[in-house]
Protein backbone atom coordinates (compact mmCIF):
# COMPACT_ATOMS: atom_id res chain seq x y z
CA UNK A 1 0.00 0.00 0.00
CA UNK A 2 2.74 2.20 0.64
CA UNK A 3 4.16 1.68 -2.96
CA UNK A 4 0.42 3.04 -3.76
CA UNK A 5 0.54 6.76 -2.06
CA UNK A 6 2.95 7.99 -4.52
CA UNK A 7 1.43 7.12 -7.22
CA UNK A 8 -2.00 7.96 -6.26
CA UNK A 9 -0.52 11.13 -5.53
CA UNK A 10 0.26 11.58 -9.11
CA UNK A 11 -3.17 11.15 -10.20
CA UNK A 12 -4.41 13.28 -7.98
CA UNK A 13 -2.63 16.14 -9.14
CA UNK A 14 -2.98 15.15 -12.91
CA UNK A 15 -6.91 15.08 -12.39
CA UNK A 16 -6.37 18.78 -10.52
CA UNK A 17 -4.77 19.94 -13.20
CA UNK A 18 -7.04 18.94 -15.90
CA UNK A 19 -9.95 20.17 -14.31
CA UNK A 20 -8.24 23.99 -13.67
CA UNK A 21 -7.31 23.38 -17.81
CA UNK A 22 -10.76 22.84 -18.66
CA UNK A 23 -12.71 25.42 -16.81
CA UNK A 24 -9.66 27.65 -18.55
CA UNK A 25 -11.64 27.33 -21.78
CA UNK A 26 -13.80 30.14 -22.77
CA UNK A 27 -16.50 30.99 -25.29
CA UNK A 28 -15.33 34.01 -27.60
CA UNK A 29 -17.60 36.60 -29.06
CA UNK A 30 -18.40 36.18 -32.88
CA UNK A 31 -17.75 40.01 -33.36
CA UNK A 32 -20.19 42.35 -32.45
CA UNK A 33 -23.51 41.06 -31.47
CA UNK A 34 -27.02 40.74 -33.53
CA UNK A 35 -29.76 42.92 -32.27
CA UNK A 36 -32.51 40.03 -32.65
CA UNK A 37 -33.61 37.45 -29.93
CA UNK A 38 -32.82 34.14 -31.26
CA UNK A 39 -30.31 32.83 -34.08
CA UNK A 40 -32.16 29.45 -34.82
CA UNK A 41 -29.90 27.41 -37.31
CA UNK A 42 -26.14 27.99 -39.12
CA UNK A 43 -24.35 26.48 -42.16
CA UNK A 44 -20.55 26.66 -42.90
CA UNK A 45 -19.23 26.78 -46.17
CA UNK A 46 -15.35 25.25 -45.81
CA UNK A 47 -14.56 25.97 -49.42
CA UNK A 48 -15.21 29.87 -48.96
CA UNK A 49 -14.82 30.00 -45.25
CA UNK A 50 -17.79 31.79 -44.60
CA UNK A 51 -20.09 31.03 -41.72
CA UNK A 52 -23.92 31.94 -41.96
CA UNK A 53 -26.55 32.68 -39.34
CA UNK A 54 -30.00 33.23 -39.72
CA UNK A 55 -33.08 33.85 -37.60
CA UNK A 56 -34.68 36.58 -35.74
CA UNK A 57 -32.81 39.73 -35.96
CA UNK A 58 -32.31 42.56 -37.99
CA UNK A 59 -28.60 43.90 -37.88
CA UNK A 60 -25.38 42.15 -37.32
CA UNK A 61 -22.24 43.15 -36.19
CA UNK A 62 -23.46 46.95 -36.78
CA UNK A 63 -24.90 45.79 -40.36
CA UNK A 64 -28.15 45.27 -41.35
CA UNK A 65 -28.92 42.10 -42.16
CA UNK A 66 -32.80 40.74 -42.13
CA UNK A 67 -32.82 37.47 -40.68
CA UNK A 68 -29.47 36.15 -42.27
CA UNK A 69 -26.06 37.52 -42.27
CA UNK A 70 -22.44 35.56 -43.17
CA UNK A 71 -19.14 35.84 -40.84
CA UNK A 72 -16.16 35.86 -42.90
CA UNK A 73 -13.79 35.52 -39.33
CA UNK A 74 -13.09 39.11 -39.39
CA UNK A 75 -16.39 40.86 -39.68
CA UNK A 76 -20.53 39.98 -40.53
CA UNK A 77 -21.89 41.07 -43.86
CA UNK A 78 -25.42 41.03 -45.51
CA UNK A 79 -26.85 38.62 -47.67
CA UNK A 80 -29.07 41.02 -50.53
CA UNK A 81 -31.54 42.42 -48.77
CA UNK A 82 -32.13 39.13 -46.29
CA UNK A 83 -35.63 37.00 -45.91
CA UNK A 84 -38.60 38.47 -44.96
CA UNK A 85 -41.20 38.17 -43.24
CA UNK A 86 -38.87 36.76 -40.38
CA UNK A 87 -38.95 33.48 -39.62
CA UNK A 88 -35.74 31.13 -40.79
CA UNK A 89 -35.18 27.95 -39.50
CA UNK A 90 -32.45 25.86 -41.41
CA UNK A 91 -29.62 26.34 -43.47
CA UNK A 92 -27.48 23.88 -45.62
CA UNK A 93 -24.92 23.89 -48.59
CA UNK A 94 -26.09 21.84 -51.30
CA UNK A 95 -23.50 21.38 -54.28
CA UNK A 96 -21.63 24.50 -53.15
CA UNK A 97 -24.69 26.65 -52.53
CA UNK A 98 -26.27 28.38 -49.42
CA UNK A 99 -29.76 27.07 -49.06
CA UNK A 100 -32.70 28.87 -46.34
CA UNK A 101 -35.90 27.67 -45.38
CA UNK A 102 -38.32 28.46 -42.89
CA UNK A 103 -41.55 30.66 -43.01
CA UNK A 104 -40.41 33.68 -45.10
CA UNK A 105 -41.83 34.28 -48.90
CA UNK A 106 -39.21 37.22 -49.91
CA UNK A 107 -35.26 36.47 -50.47
CA UNK A 108 -33.91 40.10 -51.60
CA UNK A 109 -36.92 41.33 -53.27
CA UNK A 110 -37.56 38.05 -55.04
CA UNK A 111 -40.38 35.98 -54.10
CA UNK A 112 -40.25 32.38 -52.73
CA UNK A 113 -42.11 29.79 -50.82
CA UNK A 114 -40.32 29.11 -47.96
CA UNK A 115 -37.01 27.86 -48.84
CA UNK A 116 -34.57 30.17 -51.48
CA UNK A 117 -30.81 30.12 -52.72
CA UNK A 118 -27.97 32.37 -52.43
CA UNK A 119 -25.18 32.10 -55.28
CA UNK A 120 -22.90 34.55 -53.37
CA UNK A 121 -24.29 37.51 -55.41
CA UNK A 122 -28.58 37.30 -55.28
CA UNK A 123 -31.36 35.22 -54.06
CA UNK A 124 -33.55 32.77 -56.19
CA UNK A 125 -36.66 30.57 -55.26
CA UNK A 126 -36.19 26.74 -55.57
CA UNK A 127 -38.49 25.53 -58.35
CA UNK A 128 -42.25 26.19 -56.98
CA UNK A 129 -41.13 26.11 -53.28
CA UNK A 130 -42.97 24.57 -50.22
CA UNK A 131 -46.69 25.66 -49.09
CA UNK A 132 -45.67 25.43 -45.73
CA UNK A 133 -43.55 25.59 -43.04
CA UNK A 134 -39.61 24.59 -43.34
CA UNK A 135 -38.25 23.28 -40.27
CA UNK A 136 -34.95 20.93 -41.28
CA UNK A 137 -32.52 20.94 -44.24
CA UNK A 138 -30.43 17.81 -45.04
CA UNK A 139 -28.05 17.03 -47.78
CA UNK A 140 -27.92 12.83 -48.58
CA UNK A 141 -26.96 10.86 -51.14
CA UNK A 142 -26.70 14.01 -53.60
CA UNK A 143 -30.41 15.20 -53.01
CA UNK A 144 -31.46 18.17 -50.67
CA UNK A 145 -34.16 17.21 -48.24
CA UNK A 146 -36.58 19.42 -46.37
CA UNK A 147 -38.99 18.88 -43.46
CA UNK A 148 -41.44 20.42 -41.80
CA UNK A 149 -45.17 21.24 -42.10
CA UNK A 150 -46.49 20.98 -45.42
CA UNK A 151 -48.24 18.83 -48.06
CA UNK A 152 -46.57 20.39 -51.50
CA UNK A 153 -43.46 20.70 -52.90
CA UNK A 154 -42.94 22.16 -56.26
CA UNK A 155 -46.53 21.25 -56.99
CA UNK A 156 -45.82 17.38 -56.23
CA UNK A 157 -48.30 16.24 -53.66
CA UNK A 158 -45.48 15.59 -49.97
CA UNK A 159 -46.47 14.74 -46.59
CA UNK A 160 -44.06 16.60 -44.33
CA UNK A 161 -40.50 15.76 -46.53
CA UNK A 162 -39.72 16.49 -49.48
CA UNK A 163 -36.30 15.66 -52.24
CA UNK A 164 -34.81 18.75 -54.41
CA UNK A 165 -32.42 17.07 -56.89
CA UNK A 166 -31.26 20.22 -58.03
CA UNK A 167 -33.62 20.85 -60.48
CA UNK A 168 -37.30 19.51 -59.16
CA UNK A 169 -38.91 18.39 -56.38
CA UNK A 170 -39.81 14.59 -55.61
CA UNK A 171 -42.06 12.67 -52.68
CA UNK A 172 -39.62 10.96 -50.16
CA UNK A 173 -41.83 7.30 -49.88
CA UNK A 174 -45.20 8.63 -48.95
CA UNK A 175 -43.75 11.00 -46.29
CA UNK A 176 -43.95 11.30 -42.38
CA UNK A 177 -47.47 11.17 -40.55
Amino acid sequence: MNNLKPIIVIFLVGLITLSFKAKAQKWDSVGTQMNGSVVQAFAVDTVKNILYAAGFFTNAGGVSAISIAQWDGISWDSLGSGLTPFGVFALTIFRDTLYAAGAFTNAGGVSVNRIAKWDGTSWAPVGAGINGLVRALAVYNNALYAGGDFTTAGGVSVNNIAKWDGTSWDSVGTGMS
